[in-house]
């Protein structure tokens, strides 16, 4: 299965034209550039790249005309408004030629990455709901108690049996005081509490019954009435929890709602992820 494009075309167009001192170049040498650098590999139909680079820079209903200009019928720049100041440096001194090639690039840059930045705000509000900072839970085990941070995204489930709360883990921890892992914690906090102050304002964690809530990022509502483990169960659990059954405290609308709220985060994050990508891919360009 082919991987997807890192940069769009017009982002791999920028690049090719950062790489000309002129900052202009043919349709052709622009081809050339993006495909010897694998910049655009995934494209769809026959249709040449060069003719591709043509109809995305001077065409597409305009939509990229501030970003290039078209000098004749088969070359193209970035359209750009330097002063004669700065030509004539340009001119003059080769240093200082160079030093204005990396301000350009950084002007290029700025087009390219054009709205990333006020996208990466709200995915970073994202981030912190879906991976919300460690909190510490106090646990008992023979009557001697400990602290361990918990990860959300580590647990599994939470079982309530009466007085005691028993959080499964994914992965082992050690308590902060030292000591041996170990896959589950017992504490003496209310049910209701714990999972307020474990989660925050996420929505990981949900009542699933009166004995159990499940981490719904763990476990999927499967069949009805019954969630399951969608991840395999670490050795030394009970084999009890890869199935969870609902009861009466279970409620199917907030979970619904729970999981498109979720799901409307994790594209937040991933948007983020793939703009701190393409920042990487084009900052890694402009030291060649």
């Amino acid at each position: 299965m082919p991987r997807k494009n890192l940069l769009s075309l017009h982002e791999a167009i920028i690049l090719a034209l950062m790489n000309q001192i002129n900052r202009s170049a043919s349709f052709e040498e622009i081809a050339s550039f993006i495909k010897e650098r694998n910049l655009y590999p995934v494209r769809k139909g026959n249709i040449p790249l060069a003719t591709q680079v043509m109809l995305r820079s001077t065409k597409a209903k305009g939509a990229y005309h501030h970003l290039f200009e078209e000098i004749d019928g088969n070359t193209i720049r970035i359209r750009e408004q330097q002063s004669k100041q700065i030509k004539n440096l340009e001119q003059e001194n080769a240093a200082v030629k160079e030093k204005l090639k990396d301000v350009n690039f950084q002007r290029g840059l700025d087009k390219v990455l054009l709205g990333f930045h006020e996208n990466n705000f709200a995915a970073a509000a994202a981030d912190l709901l879906i991976n919300p900072n460690p909190v510490t839970v106090h646990g008992t085990e023979a009557g001697k108690g400990y602290d361990c941070k918990l990860s959300l995204q580590n647990i599994l489930t939470i079982e309530s049996r009466a007085r005691i709360k028993i959080i499964y883990l994914k992965e082992k921890i050690i308590p902060v005081q030292g000591g041996k892992p170990r896959f589950r914690i017992e504490t003496n906090e209310s049910f209701e509490s714990l999972l307020k102050r474990i989660q925050g304002s996420g929505h990981h964690i949900i009542r699933a019954s009166d004995r159990y809530a499940v981490n719904i990022y763990q476990y999927e509502l499967a069949v009805k009435n019954t969630f399951t483990l969608i991840i395999n169960l670490p050795k030394g659990l009970n084999e009890e929890l890869k199935t969870i059954k609902t009861d009466k405290k279970f409620e199917p609308e907030l979970y619904h709602t729970r999981l498109m709220e979720i799901d409307r985060l994790s594209k937040h994050h991933h948007d983020f992820t793939v703009n701190i990508k393409k920042i990487e891919e084009i900052n890694r360009y402009r030291n060649r």
